[in-house]
């Protein structure tokens, strides 16, 4: 399933433009070498993040919930 999504996706996305994933996308770097992509940092067993990762952190989600959001409406404009 989450190759079928990323390779739709792919189709629509340019070269340059990077895609913003979250930990469920683990590994999608390694797939699809050609397509940009950017994860959150992922915690180290018990090791605690930094303060810098935390902000990455912070700032990957403040992107994905606008694009969570248009997906949202969309779906929810489509039903109508």
């Amino acid at each position: 399933m989450v190759l079928g999504v990323f390779r739709i996706m792919q189709q629509s996305t340019p070269k340059y433009i990077i895609n913003v994933f979250d930990l469920g996308y683990l590994g999608i770097e390694k797939d699809f070498l050609e397509q940009l992509s950017s994860l959150s940092n992922r915690k180290k067993g018990s090791l605690k993040r930094s303060q810098k990762e935390i902000e990455y952190n912070q700032g990957q989600s403040k992107k994905r919930i606008v694009i969570e959001h248009a997906i949202c409406r969309k779906k929810i404009q489509d039903h109508e």
